[in-house]
């Protein structure tokens, strides 16, 4: 429901803002600063998305996942829709996503709320069903000689490609 009442109320509070910006500036100056916030934060979107994408692939290389920057892209990805939508409100959250402290406290907020609400779960099941505990060898250990490994599931097959 709060979605709804954000996906009408937002556009409808903007279309109601530039009309009554219009009547006081006059429909030349709106469309201007419409179209100039447009442009200059699309400017500032692809510096910070560069920026983002060097942490991200710095953090790749050595070794670590880009969890806060694959968020980050999120809020940039959500800044460049919103900065393309013609508006004032729309405009003023696409930009506040640009200032990188914002969206990083941003970020937090997502972390948080993230960890509350996504559960892990973990199962132990019998050693002789193909799994084990963590931290056990599966299958209970590597067979003994004369061993026969009837529970083991490894599948090995064997193919060709032929040109037709």
């Amino acid at each position: 429901m709060i979605w709804l009442i954000l996906f009408i109320g937002i556009p409808l509070t903007d279309l109601y803002i530039l009309v009554k910006l219009s009547s006081y500036m006059g429909l030349l100056a709106t469309l201007a600063i419409v179209i100039l916030t447009g442009i200059s934060g699309w400017r500032l979107l692809k510096m910070q998305g560069r920026g983002v994408w060097a942490r991200a692939n710095s953090r790749l290389a050595s070794g670590e996942l880009p969890g806060d920057e694959m968020l980050e892209g999120v809020a940039l990805v959500a800044s460049g829709a919103l900065l393309i939508t013609p508006g004032i409100i729309t405009d003023v959250m696409g930009l506040l996503l640009l200032i990188p402290p914002f969206r990083r406290l941003l970020v937090h907020f997502a972390k948080q709320h993230l960890k509350a609400h996504i559960h892990m779960y973990h199962v132990d099941m019998d050693s002789s069903y193909g799994a084990a505990p963590f931290g056990a060898p599966p299958f209970g250990g590597p067979p003994q000689p004369g061993e026969r490994t009837h529970h083991s599931k490894v599948v090995d097959a064997t193919w060709k490609e032929h040109d037709s």
